[in-house]
């Protein structure tokens, strides 16, 4: 009896390793205790994202605009918005970047008189258009808060960069280019809400905040500079964005 008891202890020894053997051997081949780790969708530290939407220039109307005109220009302060990032997060809830966006606006009328402000005579009939771009490249600082569920996060940011406007507008007949450079700041947040391991939705607004003294008008190899006399003068560019989006985990 005390034989089989020690055949039957020995027995158990030796399969204990066995059995544990096996259960580690028939998990998936590329399924380690590192890539487990590495599921929370928030672990990776490179992010690339693409949004767009709607957009609306919130600035005043500039008080030279002709009443005839103000329906118009109001008509070219909503427009809509591309734009793409790149995040690099040292820590979970703190991350640089690089942000761009474009914004675009068109609007068209077929038959327009223009009227000398000065003198209130009529100087020509005909189509009148607007086709703006302004496009703003800049640094960004990104802090995240993340939700202790882990399903969702708020991503905050703020850039301070480079912006540019131009408008190739028909007026009177002519097709002037018009062209400014100057600095723009960037501030926004989004809810990121992932989809899985490497892929994020992503709802959020910015504002952007800018605005140019100088234009340059360029026509028939002619460049005529035009500065602004005082700060109502200046083109202000400002809006706010609406976005959605998706964000891809590097």
């Amino acid at each position: 009896m005390n034989k089989f008891k020690l055949i039957a202890c020995v027995f158990m020894l030796s399969a204990g390793p066995l059995t544990a053997q096996v259960q580690t051997d028939s998990l998936p081949a590329h399924f380690s205790q590192e890539e487990h780790m590495t599921d929370d969708p928030f672990a990776r530290k490179w992010e690339l994202s693409f949004h767009g939407g709607w957009s609306y220039r919130i600035a005043k109307l500039n008080e030279q605009v002709p009443p005839d005109f103000v329906d118009y220009a109001k008509r070219l302060r909503s427009g809509y918005h591309i734009g793409a990032g790149l995040d690099f997060f040292w820590r979970e809830n703190m991350g640089v970047g690089l942000r761009y966006s474009r914004f675009g606006s068109r609007e068209h009328e077929e038959y327009v008189t223009y009227t000398d402000i000065a003198t209130g005579q009529v100087i020509g009939e005909g189509e009148m258009s607007d086709d703006i771009v302004v496009n703003f490249i800049a640094p960004a600082f990104n802090y995240r808060y993340i939700f202790p569920n882990r399903k969702a996060a708020l991503q905050m940011h703020y850039a301070v960069g480079y912006l540019s406007y131009t408008n190739n507008p028909l007026f009177n007949g002519r097709y002037p280019v018009i062209t400014a450079r100057s600095f723009g700041v960037s501030l926004g947040a989004d809810l990121v809400v992932p989809l899985g391991r490497r892929l994020a939705f992503s709802a959020g607004a910015t504002l952007l905040g800018g605005n140019f003294g100088t234009l340059k008008v360029e026509y028939a190899g002619m460049t005529e500079i035009i500065k602004a006399k005082d700060n109502d003068e200046r083109e202000n560019v400002s809006r706010i964005d609406l976005s959605a989006g998706l964000r891809f985990k590097l």
